[in-house]
């Protein structure tokens, strides 16, 4: 019998292990893919290195002609090797890591059979307490020919980047992706079923990112739902609603993930759930039906965005709830948010939309002829603050441009902490940088 076994062994499945194992809990952690979770493998690691790629080439372009000369390519294999020694050998660390510090660690699915018993493979085990933290997959789409999509986690694998791409959805994984591509070479289109791409994300900045890909040659197409994907040829044909069509040698799913839930039999252990909001819990992060069940990150219903930081976060209130029996309510403070395009697009609090039905101030700024950017020959650089002036605080913030993320990561400190707008024009930060701009801004 354990004090606790957790599911899944991503940030949050390691946060919750690691702090009920230091607390002296016996505890297991289970995961039916190699340890380390999607972002140390299959997301937001080894998909920034190979933006990193993208990003520099962009860079070196836009001087092209003022003071530096030749041309860089993306080599896609040699990017691909790189993005590897990233990746090889972190589920073996980290496994042996789990082990070292007493943690038992165990392989296959995990499923319940009652209220107090998983099944792994086959083979029974009980515990006290459960810490589900088993992520999220794409989601089915309802398209014909569906099984011909790959993944993210296929593109990402990829030894040979196709001559064309067509993503289908336009969050972040289509954006991020087609900017990698088309600067590798690709021929790349985005379907977006709806009027919106990037929810989430400021929409006058969206547009501006918008903008911009079509530029490079980013293809981006809004109110056009894909209805069937076809073979033909070496690819396949994507057909719309509209009966348009786009040819891709592959086709990419970039249209939002679902928590992992549905194969863990939570009917057995009488664990309320909802097949595309997750684990119902309340707000200690305990399970509404279940008391013995806890979940955090992607798979739990909560108001937190699918992100990894705010895996582990849930995931250290889930700890503390559980040694401390359910004594901090969970309290989210401004999620930052990035897509990493290049230019990058970030966000936090409230947009600009939010924020003009709240009489909040909105001060936009196109700071591509400011020193900061110009330097550089960036013609696409946006700043945008929303700004409560009763209470001289800033609510909000978001950017598009090469510093987008350093600069989001500034203002959710001042945004967190409550630093008064004011007070940032007396600020000393070094010059000439982004955060220099700052006192421009309020």
């Amino acid at each position: 019998m354990y004090d606790a076994i957790v599911i899944g062994s991503g940030s949050a499945g390691m946060t919750a292990a690691g702090n009920l194992n230091g607390a002296g809990w016996k505890t297991a952690i289970v995961d039916e893919r190699p340890y380390g979770g999607t972002c140390a493998l299959r997301g937001c690691d080894p998909k920034k290195v190979l933006i990193h790629a993208s990003d520099v080439l962009e860079q070196a372009q836009r001087l092209k002609g003022l003071g530096l000369e030749g041309s860089l390519s993306i080599r896609w294999e040699d990017l691909m090797n790189f993005k590897r020694t990233f990746v090889e050998g972190v589920p073996e660390s980290i496994e042996q890591s789990l082990k070292d510090s007493g943690i038992d660690t165990l392989h296959g699915r995990a499923r319940f059979i009652d209220r107090e018993t998983l099944e792994v493979d086959g083979r029974p085990i009980k515990s006290e307490k459960f810490v589900l933290a088993t992520g999220a997959s794409p989601t089915s789409l309802p398209i014909e020919g569906s099984e011909h999509l790959l993944s993210s986690d296929d593109f990402l694998e990829l030894d040979q980047l196709p001559s064309s791409i067509v993503f289908i959805g336009g969050g972040y994984i289509s954006f991020e992706f087609a900017h990698l591509a088309k600067r590798a070479g690709a021929d790349v289109h985005i379907l977006q079923r709806g009027e919106h791409a990037l929810k989430g994300f400021d929409t006058e900045l969206v547009q501006k990112l918008i903008d911009y890909s079509e530029s490079i040659g980013v293809h981006v197409h809004l109110h056009t739902e894909a209805a069937e994907i076809r073979p033909e040829g070496k690819g396949y044909q994507v057909y719309t609603k509209t009966k348009d069509s786009f040819y891709g040698d592959i086709v990419v799913h970039g249209s939002g993930r679902t928590p992992n839930v549905q194969t863990l039999d939570l009917e057995n252990a009488d664990a309320a759930y909802d097949k595309k909001r997750g684990v119902t819990v309340n707000e200690y992060l305990q399970n509404t039906t279940n008391e013995n069940i806890y979940a955090a990150g992607d798979c739990a219903d909560t108001s937190g965005s699918p992100l990894t930081p705010l895996a582990g976060f849930e995931a250290g209130y889930v700890s503390t709830n559980l040694l401390e029996n359910n004594s901090s309510p969970v309290h989210y403070g401004p999620i930052a948010s990035a897509a990493f395009t290049v230019p990058g697009l970030t966000a936090v609090g409230l947009t600009g939309d939010g924020a003009s039905s709240r009489g909040m101030s909105v001060v936009t700024e196109d700071v591509s002829s400011w020193f900061t950017y110009k330097h550089k020959n960036e013609k696409t650089a946006f700043v945008k603050l929303i700004i409560d002036k009763e209470k001289d605080t800033v609510v909000g913030a978001h950017a598009l441009n090469s510093d987008a993320a350093s600069f989001i990561n500034y203002m959710t400190l001042v945004i967190q902490h409550e630093i008064p707008a004011s007070s940032l024009s007396g600020t000393m930060f070094a010059y000439p940088t982004n955060a220099s701009d700052l006192q421009y801004f309020v």
